[in-house]
């Protein structure tokens, strides 16, 4: 994750758009596993996500995302 962050922030700089540190992401659609949440709020404050996690059905309750110690993740999902 880190060489993806860093890679982001590396291409940009070079199109004359620098942005220091990467502090907000969009899920393009893909999965983010349970146990990978806290990997992501380690490093970011913001996720905006649309992937398969977000089809769980009403009747199972509300989502949780594991952050471990990194409380201070924004998950938004499906909005518009």
């Amino acid at each position: 994750m880190d060489g993806s962050l860093n890679e982001i922030a590396s291409n940009l700089g070079q199109r004359g758009v620098p942005t220091g540190r990467i502090e907000w992401v969009i899920n393009p659609g893909d999965t983010i596993h349970m146990n990978d949440y806290e990997k992501l709020a380690s490093r970011i404050a913001l996720a905006m996500t649309h992937g398969f996690e977000q089809d769980t059905p009403v009747g199972y309750g509300v989502m949780t995302w594991y952050s471990g110690s990194h409380k201070d993740l924004v998950v938004v999902d499906n909005s518009f």
